[in-house]
């Protein structure tokens, strides 16, 4: 009787093949399809059968992909029937449930694997059947990625187990794969899933106005109507907080934290008419208020010219500072009527 052969960790085995010819289960591959991911091992192997066999002798193995030209075996973790999002045509592979494949005679790690999920069962010559290790780490003791908006129950923690982010009440999934699976690493693999309630998609979007109110420095100020928020597309000053006066007349604010204080802004060159730009206006447009020289001695955000990085520092006309701001300013956009409000 022949032997089969693999090698593993480092040895090399002899391992009792099944009695007399080989089963041949090609017309069980699905032909031309590969299932994405979800790797436990890839290897080289002398055809299909064997790359079964190391499958077969793998609790945690649950389905291949087998490279017909290079005779590359991918050992998967779970199976195109769980995950359809990840089963791709690929001309260069063949896919296979390993649970479509059964033994009768023969080896007893191919007839009747018993060894636990993260063992290699071994048939050595003469002997009972082994069970060795195969993975470096039997469980993922980190926590599963975080995604914002989402509820994950962690309710098993082995390699190959898997686990199924839900969107929170009131925000939108999009994306085709809401699972993570504990990795023969100890890692757990990222998901494909985006929640939204709609300020992350306005936060993302430079044009978008989000009616929010926020915490603001009312230390020089004349507006208290209805306040929005955007993104500026600077860092620092990642926010901008709008406060209207009226409709064409308002003050404006930066904040690196949106659910922080929001900080007024100065002009190191004038009194705040290339601030327009922060909500679409240009400085042809501008009407700063007159009171400029009053501004008080804060902290605050600060520049010099449109177009520059914000600072974070000395504010205000009357401290040591030559960056002035004041009560409110006019850009010619009328908010809301000229803007995109979530």
């Amino acid at each position: 009787m022949a032997l089969t052969s693999i090698f593993l960790v480092g040895v090399f085995l002899l391992v009792v093949p099944t009695g007399g010819s080989l089963v041949k289960f090609y017309s069980k591959f699905t032909l031309s399809k590969r299932l994405v991911g979800h790797t436990l091992y890839n290897m080289t192997v002398r055809g299909p059968q064997h790359c079964i066999e190391e499958c077969v002798t793998r609790k945690l193995c649950e389905s291949i992909n087998f490279n017909k030209y290079l005779h590359l075996c991918e050992l998967r973790t779970s199976t195109a029937g769980r995950f359809p999002g990840e089963y791709v045509d690929d001309p260069n592979y063949d896919y296979l449930d390993i649970s479509a494949i059964s033994y009768s005679s023969g080896d007893s790690c191919l007839t009747s694997n018993n060894c636990d999920p993260g063992k290699l069962c071994v048939n050595l010559h003469n002997t009972n059947p082994v069970c060795i290790p195969d993975i470096s780490h039997d469980t993922c003791t980190a926590e599963p990625p975080t995604i914002r908006g989402t509820a994950i129950n962690v309710t098993d923690r082995v390699v190959g187990s898997v686990l199924t982010y839900e969107c929170l009440p009131g925000y939108n999934a999009t994306g085709d794969n809401p699972n993570t699976t504990c990795r023969i690493d100890g890692s757990w693999s990222k998901a494909n899933l985006t929640c939204d309630n709609g300020i992350d998609s306005c936060l993302a979007d430079p044009n978008c106005f989000l009616p929010k109110d926020f915490t603001f420095d009312d230390s020089y100020n004349a507006c208290y109507g209805d306040m929005y928020i955007k993104n500026s597309t600077y860092n620092p000053g990642k926010y901008v907080g709008i406060i209207l006066c009226s409709p064409t007349r308002y003050h404006l604010f930066l904040s690196d934290d949106f659910y922080g204080m929001f900080y007024n802004i100065a002009d190191g060159s004038g009194s705040g008419d290339d601030h327009c730009e922060l909500i679409g206006g240009t400085t042809s447009t501008a009407l700063e208020s007159p009171d400029y020289d009053q501004s008080p001695d804060i902290q605050g955000y600060y520049r010099q010219e449109m177009n520059e990085p914000f600072n974070f520092g000395d504010i205000g006309y009357l401290g040591p500072s030559y960056n002035w701001f004041g009560t409110w300013i006019e850009c010619g956009v009328t908010i809301p009527d000229d803007v995109y409000v979530h």
